[in-house]
């Protein structure tokens, strides 16, 4: 009776080879399953209040980069090392957020801000729309502010820490 118990209990090859090919699959899962998810840009536009609701908060704020990886570019900005952002305190005549740019080894630059129904918040140099979509983001302690620019074609971010 002991031997039927061990034989009823026992798996054969062909049950291990199943057995073995459904784990691996599995794992294959679990570990490349969303591989590329952290390179694919948020495809969640904000609302029009939502953006208005930001560029308020941007009001009269400095920012600077996080440079833990040190001073990175973006191909969009033409290579050059924004360093630093000071936005200005309050929307002017055509309802645009004016900023000054720090960069790298030149004079700073003016841009300006404003929300695009089909692309969010961009940043303006002059009349000409940059290839950077502008998100603003916040710690759920609200300790820490986060402005992302992050280039359209590159999708290299590039991440700047509010001072004030």
């Amino acid at each position: 009776m002991e031997e039927n118990i061990k034989e009823k209990s026992s798996i054969g090859n062909g049950k291990k080879a199943i057995l073995s090919g459904y784990v691996l699959v599995l794992l294959f899962l679990f570990a490349f399953g969303c591989y590329g998810c952290s390179y694919q840009p948020p495809t969640v536009v904000p609302s029009e209040d939502e953006a208005a609701f930001t560029l308020l908060r941007l009001y009269d704020t400095e920012w600077e980069i996080d440079s833990g990886g040190g001073v990175q570019t973006l191909p969009e900005l033409y290579g050059m090392a924004i360093t630093g952002i000071v936005f200005s305190s309050g929307l002017d005549e055509r309802g645009l957020l004016m900023a000054s740019l720090t960069v790298q080894n030149r004079t700073p630059l003016i841009a300006h801000f404003s929300y695009d129904e089909a692309r969010g918040i961009v940043m303006k140099f002059g009349d000409s729309e940059s290839l950077v979509k502008v998100s603003h983001s916040s710690s759920k302690d609200g300790k820490m502010e986060t402005i992302t620019f992050r280039g359209s074609e590159s999708n290299l971010q590039l991440y700047f820490l509010k001072t004030t």
